[in-house]
């Protein structure tokens, strides 16, 4: 029986975990190719985006977790649609271009999906699970983060850190 309390305990914990932040991680502006752009070897760069809210969702080809996860992705990019100053990213560790292309073709997203195999972001943002969303201010400071697949209560604390974030401005 204990044993089941300990199952429950971590498959909970793996769900969802949500943090507020507020501070530096030493996130330099970014450079990744951009995997699902129309035009190939395109990169997208952060430094385009100089007044954004970046929403980074760290995650891997193979993940359960991420897969169950893309749709809420593509809900969230659906609710900012008209407002670029929220940029909802896909980042993800894979570094076969194939491994892309599929997840791509299984998932259809709606926002970029990056390409961060040496984890020139994910490193920095010290990723150590998958799937992780961080929400960065305009400078790349961390407000916020969370893992596991998003439930209704953590899609509307995403969304409210975001709002409260364009509210406040870039500073």
């Amino acid at each position: 029986m204990k044993y089941m309390y300990l199952f429950g305990a971590l498959l909970f914990s793996s769900v969802s975990f949500g943090e507020t932040f507020n501070k530096t991680v030493n996130l330099s502006p970014f450079n990744l190719k951009w995997m699902n752009h129309e035009v190939a070897g395109t990169y997208y760069r952060s430094s385009d985006h100089p007044n954004a809210v970046f929403v980074v969702e760290a995650y891997f080809r193979n993940c359960p977790y991420c897969n169950d996860n893309a749709h809420n992705v593509d809900a969230l990019k659906d609710h900012y649609s008209d407002n670029d100053l929220v940029q909802v990213l896909d980042v993800s560790s894979d570094c076969s271009n194939r491994d892309y292309r599929d997840w791509i073709a299984e998932h259809n997203p709606n926002h970029p999906v990056l390409n961060d195999c040496n984890w020139e972001v994910l490193g920095p943002l010290g990723i150590t699970g998958m799937p992780t969303a961080v929400v960065l201010d305009c400078n790349l400071n961390e407000l916020y983060r969370t893992g596991g697949t998003w439930d209704s209560w953590e899609i509307r604390r995403l969304r409210n850190v975001i709002d409260r974030q364009l509210a406040a401005g870039c500073e």
